[in-house]
């Protein structure tokens, strides 16, 4: 979470438990986010079939320099296949989303869920979860916290004991944008789980220009770098944080804390660290 914006801790402003709903305001529009997710999907789909016809058309241009009496109907196919790769890539789609419409939707989806974490005074640590029903998001209140049973999680969105609210949870914003590809299967190495998300953000979905990762396996932490981020700078449950933590939930099968960290003037750069119990 942005600590410079979000300096909710210590608040003496709290609510009365009993005007607290148990299902958020935001709730009711997950589809936003469900047709973002699918529209980054296809996208990707187009990269991938670009790619094969591409590689058709150019192999068949090799192969018609081998065979001659076939020649002539080999490069017409060729060069069909190229140029139908290059159709495929470049003419934008229809029902394609600009990158500042998608920003703008999740940015409105997600000040209900601000909002709401201000209003319960919880702390700026966020702490994704594995649980029966997938991920989880994890606020508490305070900044010293012992972690809910997972099961808890999974089923309740505020968390209460004796002494008032315990924290809150949500589904991580991008939930869906995962389980799309779900690039992770089979990968439980810190290292390469690192590699592997770092490379889906940039080559699959294109959601940053570049990703650098540094990652310490001994102290359960991985640093990573993101340059021109399309979906804006550090903010609560960023898209692209929110898709790395999962990830590294997913290999590691333990909760992972995620902090932002600003490095440049440039909002649309900054750090995300991901650390773990090693």
């Amino acid at each position: 979470m942005n600590r410079d914006e979000h300096q909710y801790a210590g608040s003496t402003n709290k609510p009365e438990v009993s005007a607290i709903t148990e299902r958020p305001p935001f709730a009711d529009d997950e589809s936003r986010i469900r047709q973002l997710t699918g529209t980054v999907q296809r996208s990707s789909q187009r990269r991938r079939l670009a790619f094969v016809l591409a590689a058709v058309g150019v192999l068949t241009l090799l192969v018609a320099a081998l065979l001659e009496p076939y020649r002539e109907l080999l490069v017409v196919l060729g060069v069909f296949g190229v140029y139908a790769a290059a159709l495929v890539l470049f003419l934008p789609e229809h029902d394609s989303i600009r990158s500042d419409v998608a920003t703008y939707v999740y940015a409105t989806q997600n000040r209900d869920r601000i909002e709401l974490v201000r209003e319960l005074g919880l702390s700026d640590a966020s702490v994704y979860v594995p649980t029966s029903s997938g991920c989880r998001l994890f606020v508490p209140r305070n900044e010293q916290f012992e972690l809910p049973d997972p099961a808890e999680l999974a089923s309740r969105r505020l968390l209460r004991d004796r002494d008032g609210i315990r924290g809150a949870t949500f589904r991580p914003c991008a939930t869906w944008l995962y389980d799309s590809v779900q690039p992770i299967d089979g990968v439980d190495s810190p290292t390469e789980l690192a590699e592997v998300l770092r490379d889906t953000l940039v080559d699959e979905f294109q959601l940053v220009d570049s990703v650098e990762s540094d990652v310490d396996s001994g102290g359960g932490t991985v640093v990573f770098e993101l340059t021109n981020c399309r979906y804006g700078g550090a903010q609560f449950d960023h898209p692209v944080t929110s898709f790395l933590a999962i990830g590294m939930v997913a290999g590691l099968g333990r909760p992972v804390t995620a902090e932002q960290r600003a490095t440049e003037d440039d909002a649309t750069t900054f750090e995300v660290v991901l650390s773990w119990e090693p």
